[in-house]
């Protein structure tokens, strides 16, 4: 096990949970094509990228990659030849629809379970005693009288939205439509009479909240079951008939065309509920861009909708706390509130939102911390030198491909370390070193971004049927779109560090790299190779590492593996000059960060107390080592240890995870509750227990909020030759990363420059300020420091060159 890392997965994964079988691909109806053809005979030919290639398809694909080629796709028709959502909060309905060891649909505050013959909409109130998931309750099922439907499909979709296709011939469909933060589910019928089934407790009650007979000829009711309200709304003119298990809805002119599933909190919001009924969904979008003079990221979220009876427009649309807790935004609340596994969803009405969160930017590196005579425990040149020569030593000597890892995760890892370990040797002046890390890392990448036929690894090849660029070997399911965002992110950050000194691999390789880094993270909405985002949720505001569902639905375990991701692409973007790609992994930088500080580390429970917490008092952990759509997990699936699950959320070292000591109190915090449930299951265990990989991950995370007592420990280490301090892994990089730290001192968080690749620090009890820059152009330019949006100073960074510039602050 290695914490720079592990075995993450971030979906259980069984060949039985990946490969079950759908309805056949002959149902054309319930498929955008048929399945992909048997693989080719002969190797496919490269297509030519720059001076790269990739695969046109998997050459020789195993049976798990044909499964994938193969598998029959649950898409409506109409949207043949769109790029495939394989990550999303409802890709499993992509696979299985009605499987219910696939889960459920989690769009918030309602939970949807898709069956065989219809749809069951369910209202979370609660948590189950342990503290980890909701309980779902009684839920409403639609369906209809005497409705055979061949299964469920992906009829559309968009940003935070669904459309959903129940389908027994072209005179008889059923359509739902979700949208997340949305308290509706919208049922469509065509030639279908809408059935509800109802909990056998339930009873009736009129708008009111009075006792209802039945038939009742009105427009909305309120089921009453299981200590929740749900309201139904259907068109004007409609009576309600039957009874609690066999309700009908008619109209004037027999079955309605539509019926509306909301929850409701409480009988007082039943008109808010009422006003917005009719307006569904038919197109979310998400837009934001990157504004480095104020130092934030802009977002806006526009929902198009039609009305189904009536004329308004405006929808209800929820927010969870990361949209409204620490952002600037123009939302207007409404008294309607939801309990959610994500805390408080707090509603709004409209058309058009935006929010603002803050971004100070990210360097690629840091600079080289200086030998300080008469400092206790001073950095030492000569000690660094000695691990990049270990480093060198153990990796470098190996034979061919070996050098850098067959699979696209361990191999990634690899490419970040000697991009990282390079790019130090370079600003100590250590040029040989920096040159034969360089020159791996230049072979390694040039390997993987160039595809040869005959080779069995390190190349990329296309799914053209999912419109998705895979790279081979792959590792923990990521041939099947599982954590791709971990893997390539390490190949995006791998290829800015190499191209901060290396502008002409960028030129030949830069194509190539924009490519893996679109495969995870396309930016670009109007590129039909990829889909939009594939691995990020814009709503839910974190990643999915998982690309079929659990039970629990889609998860991730690492959300720094995530956050690297967004890194890479940030850096990516700066080398390659690309605004558009450095504005998008901004935007994911910025959000993600904010979710992780939300859902697995609970920041504002800790610091507020529990009216701010997400997690429920009965959780009784620190820390979530995994955010399901449908709650949380303390565990990985790699392990239970307590440092796998602190751990995973701590890697891998690199300046792009500073926000890991945005609050040193909190931080503190999460070591201090790591060590105590270890010492708990094992008296006596200490930093040193953790052995080598996982001590230099942890002692990497608390360089970021106490770099002293890091520089102090791993002195003390070496002297008593302890793995953490002596390996020839990543204690390097712990070394360089602590004491640079420790000489820049904190991040100044209410400081940021427009300079893109920068980051401003503040030692304590210093008025002045130190900004890391890195200027990607030909000239040098003038980089301006603000505190807000006042400026406070200004420097010049020169071309081409990691800068520690003192900045002068020309107002109090």
């Amino acid at each position: 096990m290695k914490p720079d890392l592990p075995f993450v997965f971030a979906v259980l994964v069984t060949s039985s949970a990946l490969f079950i079988s759908p309805i056949q691909a002959d149902d054309a109806a319930a498929t955008t094509n048929p399945p992909g053809a048997p693989a080719p005979a002969t190797d496919p030919q490269p297509v030519p990228v720059g001076k790269g290639s990739y695969a046109a398809s998997p050459p020789n694909p195993d049976k798990h990659v044909q499964a994938m080629l193969d598998k029959a796709l649950y898409i409506d028709p109409s949207q043949a030849g769109k790029p495939i959502p394989t990550n999303h909060w409802w890709s499993y309905l992509i696979n299985a629809p009605t499987s219910k060891s696939h889960g459920k649909l989690w769009p918030y505050p309602l939970t949807v379970q898709l069956d065989a013959a219809g749809t069951t909409v369910f209202y979370p109130t609660e948590w189950n005693t342990r503290g980890n998931d909701m309980e779902t309750g009684p839920g409403i099922s639609i369906t209809g009288d005497g409705f055979t439907p061949q299964d469920a499909c992906a009829l559309n979709w968009s940003d935070w939205s669904l459309a959903i296709r129940y389908r027994q011939d072209d005179d008889h469909l059923m359509d739902i439509t979700l949208g997340r933060g949305m308290p509706y589910a919208w049922f469509e019928f065509k030639g279908v009479q809408p059935r509800i089934g109802l909990d056998a407790g339930a009873t009736l009650e009129d708008a009111k909240g009075q006792p209802l007979q039945l038939p009742a000829a009105t427009n909305r009711i309120i089921v009453n079951q299981g200590n929740r309200l749900f309201a139904v709304f259907a068109p004007d003119g409609s009576t309600f008939a039957g009874d609690t298990t066999h309700l009908t809805v008619t109209g004037a002119q027999g079955s309605v065309p539509f019926l509306v599933v909301a929850a409701l909190p409480a009988l007082a919001q039943m008109d808010l509920l009422t006003s917005s009924a009719y307006a569904i969904p038919r197109k979310t979008i998400f837009d934001s861009t990157y504004d480095p003079v104020k130092g934030e990221v802009q977002t806006t979220w526009k929902i198009e909708t039609t009305a189904l009876q009536g004329t308004n427009k405006d929808v209800i649309q929820g927010w969870l706390p990361h949209h409204y807790r620490t952002t600037r935004q123009d939302l207007k609340f409404t008294p309607l509130e939801y309990a959610t596994v994500r805390g408080k969803l707090r509603c709004t009405v409209g058309q058009e939102f935006t929010i603002a969160w803050p971004f100070n930017g990210i360097p690629p590196m840091l600079p080289a911390p200086t030998e300080i005579a008469g400092q206790a425990h001073p950095f030492q040149k000569d000690r660094m030198k000695g691990y990049l020569d270990g480093y060198i030593q153990a990796h470098t000597t190996k034979v061919g491909k070996e050098r850098y890892g067959k699979d696209t995760y361990w191999g990634g890892k690899d490419l970040t370390q000697y991009g990282l370990y390079g790019d130090m040797a370079y600003e100590l002046g250590m040029d040989d070193d920096a040159k034969v890390l360089s020159d791996t890392l230049r072979d390694a990448l040039t390997d993987w971004f160039t595809y040869t036929p005959g080779e069995t690894s390190q190349y990329f090849a296309r799914y053209d049927r999912w419109k998705a660029m895979v790279g081979f070997k792959g590792s923990y399911g990521s041939e099947e779109f599982v954590d791709n965002h971990f893997h390539y992110g390490y190949f995006t950050m791998a290829t800015a560090l190499l191209g901060m000194h290396d502008p002409q691999f960028l030129q030949d390789y830069g194509p190539m790299a924009k490519l893996v880094a679109k495969q995870y993270a396309n930016w670009d909405r109007n590129d039909p190779n990829f889909p939009y985002f594939r691995t990020f949720d814009v709503w839910a505001g974190r990643s999915y590492a998982s690309a079929s569902s659990s039970p629990n639905g889609g998860n991730q375990e690492s959300s720094s593996e995530a956050m690297q991701s967004w890194s890479g692409l940030f850096l990516l973007g700066v080398m390659l000059q690309d605004k558009d790609m450095t504005a998008a992994g901004a935007m994911g930088w910025s959000i993600e960060e904010t979710a992780t500080e939300e859902y697995w580390f609970d920041y504002y429970g800790w610091k507020d107390g529990p009216a701010s917490a997400n997690f429920p008092p009965a959780f009784q952990h620190a820390i979530s080592g995994n955010a399901y759509d449908g709650g949380y997990n303390y565990g990985t699936f790699f392990g239970g240890q307590p440092h796998f699950i602190y751990g995973i959320q701590w890697l891998p070292l690199q300046p792009g995870l500073y926000y890991l000591g945005r609050d040193p109190k909190f931080s503190q915090h999460l070591l201090d509750s790591m060590m105590q449930d270890e010492q708990t299951k094992n008296p006596g265990f200490n930093m040193s227990s953790l052995g080598a990989d996982w001590g230099d991950s942890t002692l990497g995370f608390v360089q970021f909020f106490d770099a002293e007592s890091v520089v102090t420990q791993m002195d003390t280490m070496w002297d008593a030759n302890d793995p953490i301090a002596k390996s020839l892994n990543t204690a390097g990089l712990t070394y360089y990363f602590s004491h640079a730290n420790r000489q820049l001192g904190p991040v100044a968080w209410a400081y940021h420059s427009d300079l893109p690749a920068s980051l401003v620090y503040q030692k304590p009890g210093e008025k002045n300020l130190t900004v890391v820059a890195w200027n990607e152009s030909e000239a040098p330019v003038v980089c301006h420091v603000y505190h807000g949006d006042q400026q406070v100073g200004q420097i010049t960074v020169p071309s081409r060159k990691l800068s520690a510039l003192p900045v002068t602050l020309t107002t109090p």
